[in-house]
């Protein structure tokens, strides 16, 4: 006989039984672990009695009426006893590489846990619902995690340190300011950002950017989803925070700069570029190098099409072109690298004005 009702209870509760519509005879109160072979509870001859179950069980009422009918049975109910959770937030760890980890904690019957930060800076959690999310922390730091479950029947919690190694190129680099992660690739003696740099206060496309203390960046056609996929783009002024110096740190993470054209050209020539092609001015250079740095290709940087802001506040061609800024001056003007979905190469041009606001990568000191 199969279960027809099913019920939860805590272990410790008690659970009355109670008989209803009963007319005659003896009856009897019936436990089964598998609904197949029944065994009577003792002292469970009356229409009413108070049990403490201690494990699930089936239960139901068997009436014996010789004056009458044949023994039977009423309706069977399955009690499905739940003990109050043990949380277990898996083990510490020490020395974490690579800037994040996957957690292991245990997962939750009848009930949910939740993952919270007692301690340590600008971490993150992917999903704090999820026993086995991803957990991205500074380097060099250290965090205290707690994991928390909870059921009906009660509430219980443990906790985790997690210890992150100094960074390593390759490694997940966590924005101290914003919270925001970049993938990092190390190309020759280089250590480049593998994502566009998004820091910033969004503001309208038609504003110019200030020297305010606030860093301003523009999202294409307005729109923050933009922002999102390709990071922000910024005038050359403000991604240089208005100082002229060559590598400056601008509006990179401490211990990261703006690269300049001889760091780009370095880039491009261990990637393969001819150095004679690397010095051509305004030019489309090093067939494969574009390809190489685009995303997807082989150099893992992942060069990404998000356009550019122009002079009458409105932005273009993205998807079809990238322009990226170096710290390097031309005159009134600066050097830009530029790709092209259509293009294997990699431009080298110094004739936009810095009012143009275009995308930005960082180089690590």
């Amino acid at each position: 006989m199969g279960k027809s009702q099913s019920y939860t209870f805590c272990d410790g509760d008690s659970i009355l039984l109670n008989a209803l519509n009963y007319q005659s005879g003896h009856v009897q109160w019936q436990k089964s672990t598998d609904s197949i072979q029944w065994e009577n509870i003792a002292g469970g001859d009356t229409l009413s009695k108070m049990i403490y179950p201690s494990e699930s069980a089936f239960y139901r009422l068997k009436i014996t009426d010789s004056m009458c009918l044949p023994p039977y049975t009423t309706e069977v109910k399955y009690f499905e006893i739940i003990a109050p959770p043990t949380a277990y937030a898996g083990s510490s760890q020490s020395n974490i590489t690579g800037g994040e980890i996957t957690l292991n904690a245990d997962t939750v019957a009848h009930g949910s846990g939740t993952w919270s930060i007692l301690s340590g800076g600008m971490g993150q959690i992917s999903d704090i619902h999820n026993p086995q999310a991803v957990f991205t922390g500074l380097p060099d730091s250290t965090y205290t995690l707690r994991w928390t479950v909870q059921n009906q029947c009660g509430t219980s919690y443990d906790e985790i340190t997690l210890g992150f190694a100094p960074f390593s190129c390759g490694d997940i680099l966590v924005d101290s300011r914003d919270g925001q992660m970049y993938p990092t690739v190390l190309i020759g003696n280089q250590c480049w950002m593998a994502k566009n740099l998004n820091i910033g206060q969004k503001i309208l496309l038609a504003q110019n950017q200030t020297d305010n203390q606030t860093i301003e960046k523009y999202c294409y056609s307005d729109d923050t989803t933009y922002c999102h996929t390709y990071g922000g783009l910024y005038q050359w002024g403000e991604m240089m925070q208005y100082t002229t110096t060559e590598n400056a740190q601008g509006i990179c993470p401490d211990g990261w700069h703006i690269p300049s054209d001889e760091a780009w050209k370095t880039l491009e020539i261990t990637l393969g570029m001819d150095s004679s092609q690397a010095d051509m001015v305004n030019q489309w250079r090093g067939p494969g190098v574009g390809t190489a740095l685009k995303a997807g290709g082989s150099s893992e940087i992942e060069i990404l099409l998000g356009g550019c802001r122009i002079l009458n506040g409105l932005s273009y061609y993205e998807g079809d072109m990238g322009y990226y800024w170096t710290s390097s001056q031309y005159g009134s003007q600066a050097w830009r690298r530029c790709f092209s979905a259509t293009s294997g190469s990699v431009g080298r041009y110094n004739n936009f004005t810095k009012t143009y606001g275009l995308s930005v990568r960082c180089v690590k000191d």
